[in-house]
């Protein structure tokens, strides 16, 4: 089950930044234009994809062998980098990048001028996408992950 959960994982991180540009691009362009289902679509689908990696994300955390030894020993967890960035560091800015998701589309929703709802997906989603980037482990992972990788560590014992 872990590594169909990572694969997701990894696979739907590829949605949630292709619909983040594509969101970028759609409220960086076309000024007061008419609201059309061209910028509809980001608006909507952008958090929704981020929900959906919330899930997965918090079903990883919680079967993880990673991060289960970080659990075991949440103290010496917090030296480690690399424990310390899959427990905490990585879950917090992403949370905080769903966040911002979220209260965007909302705003661009109600917005009722065109140029407004732009501007507004532009500033909210430009810092969730800043967040969701740097948070996401770029040198450290493949960029599609498809299964568990063969060195997980033992969920036994101190990191």
């Amino acid at each position: 089950m872990y590594g169909l959960v990572l694969t997701l994982h990894s696979l739907t991180r590829w949605i949630v930044v292709a619909l983040a540009l594509l969101a970028l691009v759609r409220g960086a362009t076309g000024g007061s234009e008419p609201w059309t289902s061209a910028d509809e679509t980001p608006r909507k689908f952008f958090p929704h994809a981020m929900s959906l990696q919330l899930v997965l994300g918090l079903v990883l955390w919680f079967i993880s062998p990673v991060v289960a030894v970080a659990r075991g020993n949440m103290g010496a967890a917090m030296k480690d980098p690399s424990l310390r960035f899959f427990t905490l560091e990585h879950a917090t800015f992403m949370l905080i990048a769903l966040v911002f998701a979220h209260i965007g589309a909302a705003r661009a929703r109600r917005a009722t001028d065109p140029a407004a709802k732009r501007r507004t997906m532009l500033i909210f989603f430009g810092i969730a996408t800043a967040l969701v980037l740097f948070a996401i482990p770029w040198a450290s992972r493949p960029l599609v992950r498809m299964g568990a990788p063969a060195d997980v560590p033992a969920t036994t014992g101190a990191p």
